[in-house]
């Protein structure tokens, strides 16, 4: 019963957010085995090693895709297009997937640069034969813990209207938050700055990053994460299950019918860059 109140719950969160019927939440290309994932991003990507956490989630269940990235601290999508380097990234190889991350409050206050170069970045992707997908980040912590509402209502409204200028797909990162945090509101998902994910937030952002790509569950994912004998995350049982699980519950929120429908058809990390600014 209380699992059902939350799927009602979180279900009604999704329509306050602004849902439209012109919105993907999902990845509407099938991604094969042997496709490359890139993120373009900052240190709410590069943060906690989460395309690490992605890719060891993604060995976990036998995709077969290798995920790159490109990140630098505090870049924002503006940064990132006039660079060289992604533009040598972009055109180095056939991508699947780009996951596109705005400097945080971008999208807040200068939406028109989200915009601007987000549709660029998408407009890219697309004649490469790729697919854009817009990492939704979350809005800074307020007072009572969750995120500010009008951090959360200006980067809802950029990203989806980027989302539907451009025919690209949305990951709701930002919306999983906000729940995770009305419902286990012990699991610290912020960094003491208020802004930056712990390592339990980026756990939930690669679930949900998951679900979005794949439209599996990631109930069952390990909960430990090793490269190379270094381990880059280590949850509790119950914590670990919790995040999934909420994950899924908001993926599921935002598609009522049809979730096990399979997408229509169907894809380095290459530098690493230091920085706190995200």
């Amino acid at each position: 019963m209380r699992r059902i109140i939350f799927l009602l719950y979180i279900l009604c969160l999704s329509i306050c957010w602004g849902q439209s019927k012109d919105i993907s939440w999902r990845c509407r290309q099938e991604i094969d085995k042997g496709s490359n994932i890139l993120f373009i991003g900052n240190s709410y990507t590069y943060g906690n090693a989460l395309p690490t956490m992605l890719q060891a989630f993604c060995d976990h269940r036998k995709h077969q895709v290798k995920i790159d990235s490109y990140t630098a601290g505090g870049a924002s999508l503006a940064n990132h297009w006039k660079n060289p380097q992604v533009q040598r990234i972009l055109d180095s190889k056939k991508w699947a997937v780009v996951i596109l991350q705005d400097q945080s409050m971008t999208p807040i206050l200068i939406p028109q640069n989200t915009l601007q170069f987000g549709a660029q970045f998408c407009k890219k992707i697309k004649n490469q034969g790729g697919e854009p997908v817009l990492y939704l980040t979350w809005g800074r912590r307020s007072t009572n813990g969750t995120p500010i509402q009008e951090d959360e209502a200006g980067l809802k409204k950029t990203y989806t209207q980027l989302a539907q200028q451009e025919d690209a797909t949305v990951s709701p990162v930002g919306i999983a938050w906000r729940n995770c945090l009305t419902k286990h509101p012990n699991i610290p998902l912020y960094a003491p700055d208020g802004k930056h994910p712990t390592v339990q937030g980026s756990y939930l952002t690669a679930c949900v990053i998951y679900c979005t790509l794949f439209l599996k569950s990631p109930l069952g994912l390990p909960e430990k994460i090793s490269l190379s004998n270094k381990t880059f995350c280590k949850l509790s049982s119950i914590q670990t299950k919790a995040l999934q699980q909420v994950a899924w519950d908001t993926f599921i929120a935002l598609h009522p019918k049809g979730i096990l429908k399979k997408p229509t058809t169907s894809t380095p990390h290459n530098t690493k860059s230091t920085g706190t600014q995200p």
